[in-house]
């Protein structure tokens, strides 16, 4: 499936055929039943089209069957009784947590506990809000006009008032608090390019962005710099002169910014960075990558279609597999990680230890063991091995191998799918010689001595509890 289309799920197909779906559902309203990119839950609503009752619930997709979880008596019966009629819709997408907070935020807004038109018996419970897409765009578009001090009709929700009086760059260095928005938290090339345009005075050196009161990642700051950390930086670790010179510098108001998500202001503080707006070191797949593991971390949707468009933007559009995939290998690591699991790095000592452990276990006469990475084996770069092991054992007197045995680390659930293509190029190899390069001498001395291996692999595990590694490592440790 590429990435920005959308999809109709197995149990909404179901429920838009009306020779599937529960004989209770008459009418539908499937305006919203295709599933956008990265969203994983809905807020749905059923009405009963007899007598106006409504019930609105949440559902994390699952490959499953589903209509509703309620276990209401008076909804349960409604749906039981001949002739029932009831309208189906899903009325929003988003993650689980974001789903949480709409419903809450639906049945709070009619008090649905202690309405007699609603068959919830609860108002829900606070979850996580929506990144903003328009808020996003529409304050940074006026952060960018603030910076060079224009304030016009466009400035819709920011004013001029938001432009403080110029302080020290060493001032703003030692009073206010940095959150690390960025993937890098300072940029050498960023900072040697601000040097010169302060030196040789040419460029725009951005005013400071701070968010005021503001509650981040559970953290409470007096003033929270989201944008500008190098332009503070720079001056002050020049020292002279420069660190006593001023700028004006941005600060944003609680009223502004409180009913807005962490995940929309680390959107609006990556995209001050971009590369045609300011000096330094531009927005890149790794600041990309930061924003949808810290949005996923906060219980916001990632890696949306709303993200796809906006990276794009930015000059990322050819990394968004790329973070897709990090992204996912980080959920798989998290995940394994509640499990008391280690992801297995066979560079390591520890990872050396074990591999160490299984080469010593299949360790026979005549059998060439070889450990790779999952993403390299190919036919040529074994067989190749095998030939430079077979001349070193040819001129040493010994006998020639007649089998490969191939250890295989991987480092994601991705790269264990992708082998399994790989592997079965390798094992359906069928001629020997024609795979790999060998000199005519050497041909003709191994003439009737050297047959075709039969070649084996072994997949070693991605991860292992971690007290296991190390009880390996320690039984290496004494045993050398």
């Amino acid at each position: 499936m590429k990435i920005s289309e959308l999809k109709l799920l197995d149990w909404l197909k179901a429920v838009k055929n009306e020779n599937t779906r529960p004989k209770y559902i008459s009418v539908i309203d499937d305006t919203n039943f295709e599933k956008p990119f990265g969203m994983v839950a809905t807020v749905y609503k059923y009405t009963n089209l007899k007598n106006g009752r409504i019930y609105i619930g949440i559902h994390l997709e699952s490959h499953k069957p589903y209509h509703t979880s309620s276990k209401d008596e008076d909804f349960l019966k409604d749906k039981a009784e001949r002739g029932a009629q009831f309208k189906f819709e899903i009325l929003d997408w988003g993650s689980f947590e974001e789903c949480e907070d709409i419903e809450n935020n639906l049945l709070e807004s009619v008090d649905a506990a202690n309405n007699p038109l609603y068959y919830n018996k609860w108002n829900g419970k606070p979850g996580v809000k929506k990144k903003n897409k328009e808020f996003q765009n529409q304050v940074t578009k006026e952060l960018f006009l603030l910076r060079k001090g224009k304030v016009n009709a466009k400035v819709k929700i920011l004013s001029k008032e938001c432009i403080q009086e110029p302080k020290t760059f060493l001032d703003l260095y030692n009073e206010y608090d940095l959150v690390q928005i960025r993937d890098e938290q300072i940029n050498s090339d960023n900072v040697e390019d601000i040097k010169d345009a302060i030196t040789y005075n040419y460029g725009d050196v951005d005013y400071p962005i701070y968010l005021q009161n503001r509650m981040f990642e559970g953290v409470f700051y007096p003033y929270l710099l989201i944008s500008g950390n190098h332009t503070i930086y720079t001056p002050v670790s020049m020292k002279e002169h420069y660190q006593f010179e001023s700028t004006e510098y941005i600060v944003i108001p609680e009223d502004i910014h409180k009913n807005y998500t962490d995940a929309d202001w680390r959107a609006v503080a990556n995209n001050m960075n971009v590369k045609t707006q300011v000096i330094g070191k531009t927005y890149d797949e790794w600041d990309a990558l930061k924003e949808a593991i810290d949005a996923y971390e906060d219980g916001n949707s990632y890696c949306t279609e709303d993200d796809f468009a906006r990276w794009r933007l930015m000059g990322i559009g050819k990394k968004i597999n790329w973070i897709i995939k990090k992204i996912t290998d980080h959920k798989e690591e998290k995940k394994q990680n509640s499990k008391g699991l280690v992801r297995v790095n066979y560079s390591t000592p520890e990872g050396t230890a074990l591999l160490s452990k299984k080469i010593k276990e299949r360790t026979k006469d005549k059998r060439l063991i070889i450990d790779m990475a999952s993403g390299t084996p190919s036919l040529h770069r074994i067989l190749n091995e095998y030939i430079n092991r077979q001349k070193e054992r040819f001129d040493d007197g010994l006998e020639l191998y007649n089998e490969i045995y191939v250890f295989v680390h991987h480092s994601s659930r991705a790269q264990i799918e992708s082998f399994k293509t790989l592997k079965n190029g390798v094992l359906n190899h069928k001629e020997f010689f024609n795979d790999v390069n060998i000199d005519d001498e050497f041909k003709d001395k191994m003439k009737g001595k050297m047959i075709t291996p039969n070649i084996e692999f072994e997949e070693l595990p991605l991860y292992m509890k971690g007290a296991r590694l190390k009880s390996l490592l320690s039984k290496e440790l004494k045993v050398a």
